[in-house]
């Protein structure tokens, strides 16, 4: 049986953003920006854990 921490805090959507989609795809915040239609300043402060997600930009990322 395989059993998942509960020690840590939850990773923050915008780490996982970077970290499994941007980095690998090699996209930058800017190019994510200008595909989804956001401002730089929205995808960056959602990269650093300043910004929650919506369910609006979790479904634009969906059809990326």
């Amino acid at each position: 049986m395989v059993r998942i921490p509960t020690h840590g805090p939850p990773t923050h959507p915008g780490e996982m953003l970077q970290e499994e989609f941007l980095k690998p795809l090699g996209i930058s915040q800017t190019e994510l920006a200008e595909k989804l239609g956001v401002s730089y300043p929205r995808i960056n402060e959602l990269i650093h854990g300043k910004r929650g997600d919506t369910p609006d930009n979790a479904l634009s990322l969906e059809q990326l």
